[in-house]
This record gives C-alpha cells, sequence and structure tokens, in this order.
C-alpha cells in the first residue's frame, strides 16, 4: 500500500525537497518486495496477494497539501521503526534478523530525514510542553495509575507523550481516508472509509479531551 500512495503523492507534490524524499522512500519500499519474495518463496509459502498499480488512478486531482504528504513520510517511519523493532526481537533465523535490522536502519534515516525536512519548513507540529518540576517526587499513593471517582492526577511525560502521539497519527488517518473517501469508485469501499473517518474523530476528541485537562494544547493542522 505504501508504494501505491507514494505514487499518487509524487503526481501531485509540488515542493522539490518533498518530492526527493517521496522518491527516497518510494524506492525503499520497492526494493523489499524482492527480499520478502525470496522469504516466501524458499519456505514454499504462497506469496500474497497485496496493493497493485491497479488499485491506485495516478490521474486522481490532487488531494493533499505538500505538508501532509512529508507529515505522512514522518508517520510512516515512526511506525517503521516500531515495528521492525518488534521483527527483530522476534527474529531467530540469521538472514531474517538482518533483513530487518537493515530495515531498521534506513526506516530510522527516512524518519530523521522527513522530521528534520518538517522543522526547516516550519510544518512540525510539537508536544505540549511540560514545566520542569522544582523539585523530585516519589509515588506513594496506591491509586497512582486511577481510580474511579475523585480527581485523577496530572498526567505523567510518558502519557502526555503517547497521548499527544496517537492523537496526531488519527488526525493523519482521518485526513487519508477523507481524501479516498472522495475518490473511491466502490459505494462500499467509500462506506468503509467514512466509517474510518468517523471512528479516527473519535479517538482524536478522547486523546485531545485527556490532554486538554492538563495542558493546554492544540491539534494539528493536517485536520
Amino acid at each position: 500500500m505504501a508504494i501505491c500512495t507514494l505514487k499518487y503523492f509524487l503526481e501531485t507534490v509540488e515542493d522539490p525537497d518533498i518530492a526527493a524524499l517521496l522518491q527516497h522512500a518510494l524506492e525503499m519500499s520497492q526494493s523489499h518486495i524482492p527480499q520478502l519474495t525470496d522469504f516466501f518463496n524458499g519456505e514454499n509459502w504462497p506469496v500474497p496477494n497485496g496493493f497493485e498499480e491497479a488499485d491506485v488512478n495516478l490521474n486522481a486531482p490532487r488531494l493533499y497539501t505538500d505538508g501532509f504528504m512529508l507529515t505522512y513520510l514522518q508517520m510512516m517511519g515512526m511506525l517503521g521503526v516500531n515495528a521492525y523493532s518488534a521483527a527483530i526481537g522476534m527474529a531467530v533465523r540469521s538472514d531474517v534478523h538482518d533483513y530487518y535490522s537493515a530495515c531498521m536502519t534506513e526506516t530510522v534515516d527516512l524518519h530523521k530525514q522527513a522530521t528534520d525536512l518538517l522543522l526547516d519548513k516550519g510544518m512540525f507540529v510539537r508536544s505540549p510542553e511540560i514545566m520542569p518540576p522544582h523539585r523530585i517526587d516519589f509515588v506513594t499513593a496506591h491509586d497512582f495509575l486511577g481510580k474511579w471517582m475523585g480527581d485523577n492526577r496530572p498526567l505523567t511525560a510518558m502519557e502526555t507523550g503517547n497521548l499527544h502521539a496517537n492523537s496526531q497519527r488519527n488526525i493523519l488517518g482521518k485526513s487519508l481516508l477523507i481524501g479516498f473517501s472522495q475518490v473511491a469508485g466502490d459505494p462500499e469501499v467509500r462506506k468503509h472509509m467514512v466509517k474510518g473517518k468517523e471512528i479516527a474523530e473519535k479517538h482524536v476528541e478522547v486523546f485531545s479531551s485527556k490532554l486538554k485537562e492538563n495542558l493546554a494544547y492544540r491539534q494539528a493542522w493536517v485536520e
């Protein structure tokens, strides 16, 4: 799916810096196909029938801004790092471990390049800021993880970061699905896209409400 999406982005992107990074990401994704195919064939395992050129209309009108495409790349890199780190931890065969290690290295680099470009172009959406504490505190209450009634404690830095990251991912997903729903030819597919958009909206509302209870928080521009 990444290959299909990136090919479409390259047809409509305007910024040459973002276009270059999209092309790099496309070549990365395409380079994985032969190795994955070899793994399946080597085990006499049927090769999955993934998305193909027929599944994407490269002549579709421009649906997304250049900033959205760059944010998509950065999120793709972030999710890739998480997935490959888990895969490395489970890999036993030396060749599979080496493959995932190489994927991790190039994905970390892609994420870094996308993040730097977002910063350079003033498009990066920063997470909420937490003021430094005046002293060190230790957990003493047994209900630190939360309680059913009464006031809840402030969010920890890890909770704040995860809520922000999940909110951003769902805002991006919502925008992606809005675009897909506008050009999907099959009414049933369009229906699923709209349903996915509504689910993403609910998630954003939940995550953002928790952040707003504790911090000054604004949602991403990609809405």
